[in-house]
């Protein structure tokens, strides 16, 4: 029988790698490969009814994952293109980091262009919180109308602070840890059983520690008269509140495919585990601003982000989830979750670039 044409090919390959041995190693890979064709021929002369179906479900798939694959947008000005659709919340916050003007430029514009720029949806309701749960500042300071002597404490807790840190040790040494406003409340300090603490009641229903209220109303004003006009979302919380809020963060996640482990981890790193929320004691606020109503990463680019992050220590407030802090605080970066601590500690507080963790551990180590 005649030999074939693939083993005629072999045979003066294999010739050529005797006479010379240098270049037997490469022989041998094109001998491999002449070898896969010739098999793989056979194959599908021998099915090519299978053969032909699986090449044309192979297409299918390429076809369809170019369809889904994202634009790219244009290049912006101060950089290059970034992609249509950022899919994760990670990579919304690495541009944040970047301080990319294209992100900047998307959050003074709203939230609703925002949103459609980086997560490719428009969507007026802000991670979970509706319109009937915000809380418009201008609304609650018509409060402030005929009670003069509210108006005075507000306009005084307006004015900055000089605070003097030369002698930090000294300061640290007088400062009472067990001051109610310094209360550390998180994952490792669930909120304390004896702890008690009287409701102060805001029209439409919003609630917060009485102690805080006069001091919130200040920061308000004092955006107000910048022409911020903020909204107050998520204030004190009801502990059944705070289990709802939490479940519906694990359903949401499991409806995108994650396991219950998974998705009960990935919500803790975004809604406190009930009773070890700093919302049920009424010393937490999330406010964002009248055109961006959205809880993310965004709303830390717009006017009223930038505000609250260097004024809100004049009242007594602090950033409580700070940026690169996640592995001492658990809780991924928010820039709209303020909490009460008082002037002075928010004052300290700020100026270092801490967060609450680690003060109350520099108060336990003076």
């Amino acid at each position: 029988m005649e030999p074939s044409r693939h083993e005629r090919i072999l045979e003066r390959l294999l010739g050529f790698s005797r006479r010379h041995p240098v270049f037997r190693g490469p022989v041998l890979a094109v001998v491999f490969v002449v070898l896969a064709i010739a098999h793989a021929g056979m194959i599908v002369k021998r099915k090519l009814p299978r053969a032909s179906a699986l090449f044309s479900v192979c297409l299918g798939a390429v076809l369809c994952a170019s369809f889904c694959w994202p634009e790219e947008q244009p290049a912006t000005e101060g950089g290059a293109g970034l992609p249509a659709i950022v899919k994760t919340e990670t990579e919304v916050y690495e541009l944040y980091l970047a301080e990319d003007p294209a992100f900047s430029a998307a959050a003074e514009k709203g939230n609703a262009a925002a949103e459609e720029f980086y997560y490719g949806r428009e969507d007026e309701e802000a991670d979970g919180i509706t319109e009937e749960e915000m809380f418009f500042s201008d609304e609650l300071l018509e409060e402030l109308a005929g009670d003069e002597g509210l108006t005075e404490t507000v306009a005084a807790a307006s004015e900055d602070p000089e605070q003097s840190f030369r002698d930090e040790e000294a300061w640290l040494a007088s400062f009472d840890e067990n001051d109610w406003r310094i209360l550390l409340v998180n994952k490792q300090h669930p909120i304390p059983e004896d702890y008690h603490f009287e409701l102060a009641a805001f029209s439409g229903g919003l609630h917060c520690d009485s102690r805080v209220r006069e001091d919130l109303l200040a920061m308000l004003k004092a955006a107000a008269d910048e022409d911020l006009h903020l909204y107050v979302c998520s204030p004190y919380r009801a502990s059944e509140t705070q289990v709802f809020s939490f479940n519906r963060k694990i359903k949401n996640n499991m409806a995108a495919g994650m396991s219950y482990a998974e998705a009960y981890r990935k919500a803790s790193q975004a809604v406190t585990i009930p009773g070890c929320s700093e919302h049920e004691i009424g010393l937490a606020f999330d406010i964002v601003s009248e055109n961006y109503r959205a809880l993310d990463f965004g709303f830390g680019k717009t006017g009223s982000g930038k505000w609250l992050a260097e004024n809100c220590r004049r009242f007594g407030f602090i950033l409580r989830y700070p940026a690169d802090k996640e592995d001492i605080t658990g809780i991924e970066y928010e820039p709209w979750h303020f909490r009460y601590v008082g002037v002075e500690a928010a004052t300290y507080i700020m100026e270092h670039g801490l967060t609450l963790e680690e003060f109350t551990e520099a108060l336990k180590d003076r």
